[in-house]
């Protein structure tokens, strides 16, 4: 089955890569980029009807379900952790989520996945004071965040299984605020608001804060009130444990195994709830390179979820907006990246006639049809940047212009990101070399953050090497609730 998906797989990127390469050798021949001028400014439209459904569908949250308390799983996935994953455990085992008779109803599993730093003496140290369970793949095992994630699946008794990083905070009642929507019916799994916690200490840091606060959730909220193409996250989630039995488990042959996942319960008609009343905090990227990595990977699990699922989706038994989203959301990389290529060769190429017919201005690169739409293109994705800061996030025009400024040239890594995505996957396709870029955790530390516990007063320069006091939790996983969810329909 393997072999015939990856031959059609291969036929389709070399059809695409042909027309592609046909359309950019019509605009260089005639000088004429106005389809890619079109494709920006499309993009740009449906992006800004996406922010406004976001900042005009704001309301209360809906009240949970009552009576659902299933056991829940907590699973973290790490690898290479040693400076977050001791907070981490520390903060799951204080979740306060009771069973019918008042003792803990979850269990925390650590998939520890071949660790090459101090991961495991951390995790071992945390074990004698701390009451979770720690697994590991076995040799023959995959690498990968859903290879993990399946261990611990299968080491796991939960009716609900809940996901999050080795650097993931959260509130005490996060269980009990979000488990209760997984009875609502048809809904397979439950995504909560994901934002950085160390949004403040640098520009990057900053940006990276805007767009989780500001766009990320914009986005979320409106596909959720508009009923479009809800993302899990993978960060923060719970499922039910039979949406995610037929389904197959996570799909350990995708780079991003959230919106893999996401993509499979929707083709069964079933729907992911944003809850974005409830928090989870994570660490901000705090470099570049790591941003860059980090995106990459984003946009290239996008692509592979694209040619895995496009044909399947067209056919999903879900409303036409829904998958028209979903399609939308998927192509983005792909459509994007090659209009940027595209274009980056067709100013390249209006540079060097300008230089060899002595007209250097930069102006004149760009030719008469290609320029108004392009134009419109950013009025468009300025204006929808502003507004979103400005309703979701400025106090006074001064922070407005300077969070603005900030997010445009943060917003610049999809000029690298993008293109590169496409290159790694196109290299996938044909070498079937799949390389999992791990997001770095550096420990920066936890500062105030509401409905958090207090953090330690100063991160650590070796947070693996302390050993944090003892808290006298009682021991996790207790009874299970008598009551179900009805299955899903």
């Amino acid at each position: 089955m393997r072999e015939p998906a990856q031959l059609r797989r291969k036929a389709t990127v070399v059809l695409l890569a042909v027309v592609w390469l046909a359309l950019s050798i019509h605009v260089l021949a005639a000088r004429d980029a106005m389809w890619v001028s079109w494709v920006f400014f499309l993009s740009s439209v449906y992006g800004t009807l996406v922010m406004a459904g976001g900042m005009l569908l704001r309301k209360a949250p809906d009240p949970p379900p009552g009576g659902y308390r299933p056991f829940v799983s907590v699973i973290v996935p790490a690898r290479n952790e040693e400076h977050v994953i001791a907070d981490t455990v520390r903060c799951l085992c204080s979740l306060d989520y009771a069973g019918p008779r008042g003792g803990p109803h979850f269990e925390v599993i650590v998939v520890d996945h071949r660790s090459t730093d101090r991961t495991p003496e951390v995790l071992e140290a945390l074990r004698r004071e701390l009451d979770f369970s720690i697994v590991r793949p076995a040799p023959e095992d995959g690498v990968g965040k859903a290879v993990a994630l399946n261990v611990g699946l299968a080491a796991s008794r939960g009716e609900a299984i809940c996901v999050f990083d080795a650097d993931a905070r959260v509130a005490p009642d996060f269980l009990e605020r979000l488990v209760p929507y997984l009875a609502q019916p048809g809904v397979a799994a439950v995504q909560a608001r994901k934002l950085v916690y160390d949004g403040r200490r640098t520009l990057l840091m900053q940006a990276q804060d805007d767009d989780y606060v500001v766009f990320q959730t914009l986005a979320q909220r409106s596909r959720h009130r508009l009923g479009g193409a809800v993302i899990l996250t993978g960060n923060g989630l719970v499922t039910r444990r039979d949406a995610l039995d037929a389904v197959g488990g996570w799909n350990e042959a995708a780079l991003t195994e959230d919106i893999d996942l996401a993509v499979r319960y929707a083709l069964r008609g079933w729907t992911v709830y944003y809850c974005e009343d409830v928090i989870v905090w994570e660490e901000a990227v705090a470099s570049w390179r790591g941003l860059i990595q980090q995106r990459t990977r984003w946009s290239e699990g996008s692509l592979r979820c694209l040619f895995d699922h496009a044909a399947a989706l067209l056919r999903a038994p879900v409303p036409w907006h829904k998958r028209l989203d979903f399609l939308v959301f998927l192509s983005g990389s792909l459509v994007l990246s090659t209009s940027m290529l595209t274009s980056y060769a067709y100013l390249a190429e209006g540079w060097l006639i300008n230089v060899l017919t002595h007209r250097l201005s930069v102006a004149t690169a760009l030719s008469a049809p290609h320029q108004p739409l392009y134009t419109y293109y950013w009025i468009v994705l300025i204006c929808t940047m502003v507004m979103s800061i400005g309703i979701e996030r400025a106090r006074g025009p001064l922070e407005l212009l300077q969070r603005s400024g900030r997010y445009l040239l943060f917003s610049m890594h999809q000029a690298v990101s993008l293109p590169l995505a496409l290159a790694r996957y196109a290299r996938s396709v044909f070498t079937g070399r799949l390389e999992w870029m791990k997001t770095e955790h550096r420990g920066l530390g936890v500062p105030g953050v509401p409905g958090l516990p207090a953090p330690e007063a100063v991160a650590s320069p070796d947070p693996a090497g302390q050993v944090l006091a003892p808290v006298g939790l009682p021991r996790i996983g207790g009874d299970r609730g008598p009551k179900a969810a009805g299955p899903l329909r």
